[in-house]
This record gives C-alpha cells, structure tokens and sequence, in this order.
C-alpha cells in the first residue's frame, strides 16, 4: 500500500489547531515557525488505519519527538506483521538452527 500523505489544507488546519507547539504528550515545544523545525505525524500509523488522513490522524510535532514516535512505529508495525503472518501460516519455524564446527 503506497503512503497517503496530509493534503495541504489538513496540515494547515492543524497547525491553526496546535497553536504552534508540539501535539507530542508532555512536550509543548514552541515553534519558531522555522520550515523543518515542526513535523506532521500519523497519531495512529498509516499501516494500521487505512491511510486515514484527516484531521483526527495528524498530529505537528518537533523534529527530535517526531522520530521518537516514528521508530517506536515501526517497532508496532513490524510486531503486528510477524502476528499476521503467523497467524495465517505465512511465517518461517521459529526452530533454530546451529551448525557445529568441525
């Protein structure tokens, strides 16, 4: 599935909606409304809904937080694909494999 990004105007609607901080919990960051300086982030991965990009999904957040949350993202997305492919069968044995030297 290829990557759904925001359209303009939902990245515009949510910077008008974070008041120019960081949406990340906790942090609150104020931007100084320096291009790169502020990042947009799917709040639930694209992988896991459908590549929703409305309002509700998008979530403006300093550089430093925004690849926090992407690497722990990925983490999610990689633990829910080895569960679907074991459930339908698709995975390899999870028997290991030693080879004695010789």
């Amino acid at each position: 599935m290829p990557r759904v990004e925001f359209t303009l105007a939902t990245k515009l609607a949510a910077l008008r909606r974070c008041g120019g901080r960081c949406e990340y919990p906790g942090c609150g960051y104020m931007f100084k409304k320096v291009a790169g300086e502020y990042e947009f982030d799917h709040v639930n991965p694209a992988a896991f809904c459908d590549g929703d990009v409305g309002l509700s999904n998008i979530a403006v957040l300093c550089a430093p937080h925004h690849a926090l949350k992407t690497k722990q993202d990925i983490k999610l997305i990689a633990k829910s694909n080895r569960i679907t492919k074991k459930e339908f069968g698709l995975s390899k044995s999870g028997s290991i494999r030693t080879w004695r030297s010789r």
